[in-house]
């Protein structure tokens, strides 16, 4: 199942449309790219699986139907179908929709070594805030994340 000629380092793994590509575009006239108009769903994957997918496809659904966007049949299979073309234990799997484009992103995943999880990780209070509930969209996955990276700018 998972590629085991690749090493422990693994490689990035690119589906878009309807196949795995080595070079991925997409138009600059998409909303998604313009506009930030899009969802997106971020899993992570043991050895090619990815965790709890369809409650994260879920959530993707939830708010693709917001824009007006519908999730393509088969997102579970291909995405860990992706998980295990990254060829390592652990993946991060994003599967991204938009107007025109819909794709998968799978890259090796650096997970936390025991030490982290036994003594914890710096971490920093910043002044950017998320956008308000009353606006609507603060529990979805957008592909405006503006304030996020503003916050991870400051700190």
């Amino acid at each position: 199942m998972v590629a085991d000629s690749l090493g422990s380092l693994g490689r990035t793994v690119t589906f878009l449309g309807d196949r795995f590509v080595e070079d991925a575009r997409v138009s600059l006239g998409d909303r998604g790219y313009l506009l930030g108009e899009g969802a997106f769903a971020t899993m992570r994957a043991y050895r090619g699986r990815c965790f709890r997918a369809q409650r994260h496809l879920a959530q993707l659904a939830e708010t693709a139907r917001a824009f007006g966007l519908v999730v393509p049949d088969g997102v579970a299979a291909r995405a860990d179908e992706a998980a295990a073309r990254v060829g390592v234990e652990d993946a991060r799997v994003r599967v991204t929709l938009s107007e025109t484009a819909f794709s998968i992103l799978a890259e090796p995943l650096v997970v936390p070594s025991d030490a982290e999880y036994t003594n914890g990780v710096d971490v920093v209070t910043v002044s950017a805030r998320r956008i308000p509930p009353a606006c609507g969209g603060a529990g979805m996955k957008t592909l405006s994340y503006a304030p996020a990276m503003l916050a991870q700018r400051e700190a």
